[in-house]
Parts: C-alpha cells; structure tokens; sequence
C-alpha cells in the first residue's frame, strides 16, 4: 500500500497542572505531556496514570530530540525514503560477499566476460558472421609466410643465396627456403623443418659423420665421398696400383690381367722335403725312403729284372732239398 504524505503541524498534548491532576489520563507510549503552566512535561509508558508519572528531569532540547528521532524512524515506511542505519542488525550476502552496512563492497562476476576482454589482447576471441574467428584476432604466422634462404652451417634464415644480411626469427612464423623449397618454422630459437618428417644431415654434419640420428640423401652421400676421396684408395682402373703395391711383372709387384706369371710353367725352387732329399730343381729320392708298402702289387714287371736276378725259394720242414745239376746228353 503506498504511503501517503500529510501536511501537518505537531503540538504537545498541554494543560495546566491542575487539570492534568484532575483528569489524570494516561498517557500512550512515548506520549508527551506538558504543564503550561510550570513547563513541566511527562513520558507517557501506556499504563501509568498521569499522576503516577514521574516528571522528566532532562534538558527540554534533548527531549524535542528525541521526538524527533522518533518521527524520522517512522518516515522509513514512506515511500522513497530509507531508514539511515551505521549497520543491519542482520548481515545478508550479496554475491557470497557478506554486507553489513558497514563499508562498500566490490561485486565481481567470474561467469562472465567482460566486453572490454573480447578481442582485445590478452582477452578472448570473438567470431564474425559466419561463425569463424576474424583473421584480425588470429596469431601473425595463421597468415604470415616468409621467404629466404636458408643457410645449414648456421641454421639461420638470409635475404639473399650469397647468405649475407640475417631474417630475424620471430616466434610462430613459416619461412620458404627459395633454394629448396623447405618450410621452417621458427620456435623462439631455432628453425626447424615441418615440410619433411626426416630430419636431413645438413653438409657439415655429413662431413663430420658424428651424427647418427639424421638421414643422408644421394647428394650429401656424395659431399662425403669427394670429402674422403685423399683417404680412400681409388678405383683400380684409375690409379695403376692396389694394397700398396705397384703392378707389374718383376719381382715385388702385383699381377693382373694376363701377366705371364698365372699361366707360364715355372721352375720350383727351394728344399725339398718328404721321400726326396737335396733342393729344387733336382731333388733325389731319399736312402731307404722305397719300402714294400709304398710298392703296389704287381707293380714290378720283367722288363724290370733280369735273368736270375731273383730267386724265390721256400723250403718247408720235412722238405728234402734236391740240387740237380741236369742231365749231359
């Protein structure tokens, strides 16, 4: 129900002493009663008569004072005035924040973003009509390529193939080596090659052949072999010599080819060894060297023995031994 104003003029209930002896009312509750006469006044309590009541012993001021407080206590039902209070007898949260009345208290919303915090650095991201995120708030590198070339001994990035004026790298960038077509992105510190999944031996570290973690392409392969060529032997149609050794025919030299050393009949030189005694090329058979078994059977012929030269004679015992000397006829 609204509240209505009024426009009143306030005046104490009044009466001579003697009257208010007579009638003796009693007064309401904080009901002010004033003797006209004397300047006297009386509270009323709502229960004891007029006579029973003590006068009030204070200063007339204070007492006008505190009708007063009382009349704005009761302007805080009206309606668009709020009662001035240092503290709510009971504290209430606003937020979770506990609020007594007693200081100002700061409202924040974590659930929420601020606009100040949409597209701005540092905030989030917004998205345009058709739903994607402008190019505008999208990192340098999304649309930022680079060109140059790339130098493998430093592993830097240059403006021109003769290597002479650095490309500062800036984080999250692509860089297009023009040389090779090899695309680098550099991650703060270095390039590295996102273009190809095998991480490919640079020139030095294929001449330094410690790395054994890179992968080698025919051309680096080449680098290394060219590089070594003082220190391997070279191919043999090359070069006329192999193991050290020149080729030729004399003695101290290696053969090759047809030299007549793998098909003419040579004369062994050198001492003999086993049945034969003396030194090649005429070694002898060696003294008691023929024994019976190292003649086969039936391997001496009569052309090989002359008449009477062997006799076998066995006699057996009991046998009688005849020598007859043939018949003279």
């Amino acid at each position: 129900m609204a509240n209505k104003t009024l426009n009143v003029r306030i005046s104490l209930f009044g009466a001579t002493a003697a009257k208010w002896t007579e009638k003796n009312p009693v007064l309401l509750v904080d009901e002010i009663g004033r003797e006209r006469d004397t300047g006297k006044i009386k509270f009323g309590d709502g229960i004891t008569a007029w006579k029973d009541l003590a006068y009030f012993g204070g200063d007339m001021d204070a007492a006008i004072s505190a009708v007063q407080d009382k009349l704005t206590a009761l302007q805080g039902s009206k309606e668009g005035v709020v009662k001035a209070a240092d503290k709510l007898a009971t504290a209430r949260k606003i937020n979770g924040i506990t609020f007594d009345g007693t200081k100002d208290i700061t409202i924040t919303d974590d659930t929420k973003i601020a606009l100040t915090k949409m597209g701005a650095a540092g905030g989030v991201a917004t998205l345009d009509d058709t739903g994607h995120i402008p190019a505008s708030q999208l990192p340098s590198f999304v649309d930022d390529i680079i060109e140059g070339y790339f130098n493998s001994a430093d592993k830097l990035f240059y403006k021109e193939s003769a290597h002479t004026n650095k490309i500062t790298g800036e984080s999250g960038k692509i860089y297009t080596d023009l040389a090779t077509g090899t695309i680098y992105r550099f991650g703060g510190t270095t390039f590295v090659s996102i273009s190809n999944p095998l991480d490919i031996a640079s020139e030095s570290e294929a001449k330094a052949g410690t790395d054994d973690t890179k992968a080698m392409t025919p051309k680096k392969v080449k680098i290394v072999v060219d590089t070594m060529a003082g220190t391997l032997e070279p191919k043999i149609t090359s070069k006329g010599t192999a193991f050290n050794k020149n080729f030729g025919t004399e003695a101290g030299t290696v053969t090759e080819g047809n030299n007549p050393r793998l098909s003419d009949a040579r004369t062994p030189k050198g001492t003999t060894g086993g049945d034969f005694t003396g030194s090649y090329p005429n070694p002898t058979i060696g003294a008691g060297k023929v024994t019976t078994p190292k003649i086969a059977d039936n391997a001496v012929t009569d052309a090989k023995i002359t008449a009477l030269s062997v006799m076998k004679l066995q006699i057996n015992a009991g046998d009688t031994l005849i020598l007859d000397g043939g018949t003279i006829e």
